[in-house]
C-alpha cells in the first residue's frame, strides 16, 4: 500500500479529444496507479471516456453532457480485483469494493454539488460506510473547505466565515483523514480559484481511513493547468 500513487482531479469535461489526451499524458507522466475523476460530463453509460491503453480499467457513473459524472481509472499493472460496484444515478459518486493482493479496500470518487454540500456528504458517506468492505480511499471535489483559515483566501472585503466547517465532524464520524493536511499541517495551498468571488479554496481531497495513515508517505497539490481545478495526489 505504501507504494501506491493516487491522483484526483476535477477535469471539468472530457468531451474535447485534445483535453482527454492531455489528461492521459498527465496520468502517465505522474506514474499514477489510481486516478479519481470528477465532472467527466459523459452522458452515455456504455461510453468509455478515455481510449489510451493504460486507461482500459475504467469505471464510471454518468451525468449529462454538460455536468456531473465521475470515474475511477486503475492502472492495468496494479493487481487489483474489483468485486462490487455502486453507481449514483445522478453521476455524483461511484464506489468500488476491491481486493489488492489480499487487502480489502473500497475506492470512491465523489463530486459534491455547489449547494447543500453538508447534506450530500452526510448521506453519501453513510452509504459508503454501509457499502465498504475494507479500508476506504476517497478522491473527490467536495465543494467545501475543511478549515476556512487554512483552506480559503479571499480578496474581497466581506464578513469572515467560521473557521471550522461541518466537514471535520463528518471525517471523525467515519474515521477518515485528509491526506494533504496530514503531511502539510499549516500549508496554505488551494485547488480552485473563483473569479466571481475572487477567492482561492482547497475543495479537492484524497481522504483515507485513519487505519491507513501509517502508509501515507506524501501528499501534494499540483498546478492548475488541465482544468479549473488543481490535481491532488
Amino acid at each position: 500500500m505504501s507504494n501506491l500513487k493516487i491522483l484526483s482531479l476535477n477535469v471539468k469535461g472530457t468531451n474535447n479529444v485534445v483535453k482527454r489526451k492531455r489528461i492521459e499524458r498527465f496520468f502517465v507522466k505522474e506514474q499514477g496507479h489510481i486516478l479519481f475523476v470528477q465532472e467527466t460530463h459523459q452522458a452515455k453509460k456504455t461510453l468509455k471516456i478515455f481510449s489510451y491503453s493504460l486507461f482500459k480499467h475504467e469505471y464510471s457513473a454518468s451525468g449529462t453532457s454538460k455536468s456531473r459524472g465521475v470515474a475511477i481509472i486503475i492502472h492495468p499493472a496494479l493487481p487489483l480485483q474489483v468485486q462490487d460496484i455502486k453507481r449514483d444515478v445522478n453521476g455524483r459518486y461511484i464506489f468500488l469494493n476491491c481486493i489488492l493482493n489480499t487487502i480489502k479496500i473500497t475506492l470512491a470518487s465523489l463530486y459534491a454539488p455547489n449547494l447543500n454540500q453538508s447534506q450530500f456528504l452526510a448521506n453519501t458517506l453513510a452509504e459508503l460506510q454501509m457499502f465498504a468492505v475494507g479500508e476506504i480511499i476517497i478522491g473527490g471535489d467536495l465543494n467545501t473547505t475543511l478549515d476556512n483559515h487554512l483552506d480559503r483566501k479571499t480578496f474581497q472585503q466581506c464578513k469572515k466565515p467560521a473557521r471550522v466547517t461541518f466537514l471535520p465532524k463528518l471525517l471523525t464520524k467515519y474515521d477518515l483523514a485528509d491526506s494533504f493536511r496530514l503531511i502539510n499541517q499549516t500549508s496554505k495551498e488551494y485547488t480552485f480559484y473563483s473569479h466571481s468571488q475572487k477567492t482561492y479554496s482547497r475543495l479537492d481531497y484524497i481522504l483515507i481511513s485513519t487505519s491507513l495513515i501509517h502508509n501515507l508517505l506524501d501528499a501534494s497539490i499540483s498546478a492548475i493547468t488541465l482544468s479549473d481545478h488543481a490535481p491532488v495526489m
